[in-house]
């Protein structure tokens, strides 16, 4: 079962803090990121196969590289903080080997 909860940004998201802006897009990029993929894989899709199901995941392709870069880039910006840095050397291993 899928719940939504309301919650207020500026909360979670504080204004001017640079891990939560770079952590608000890497929310963003990951929706992006699963629709690319599946873009990529399905199998058909009448409405934008029309040029062809290779175009619809040339373009799904093309799209999860850029992505993928924007990941990368600001995962490389929230690492640049001294603040999520010395927050993460407090997680257990497992999660700083995995980030």
């Amino acid at each position: 079962m899928i719940r939504i909860k309301a919650i207020k940004l500026r909360s979670w998201f504080p204004p001017g803090d640079p891990v939560a802006g770079a952590v608000a897009r890497l929310c963003i990029l990951r929706e992006d990121l699963s629709l690319e993929l599946y873009g990529i894989v399905g199998a058909r899709f009448e409405n934008i196969d029309n040029n062809s199901a290779e175009f619809r995941r040339m373009y799904f392709w093309r799209n999860s590289l850029r992505t993928l870069e924007e990941i990368k880039h600001s995962l490389n910006k929230i690492n640049a903080q001294p603040s999520f840095r010395k927050a993460l050397a407090l997680e257990p291993p497992e999660v700083r080997a995995a980030f």
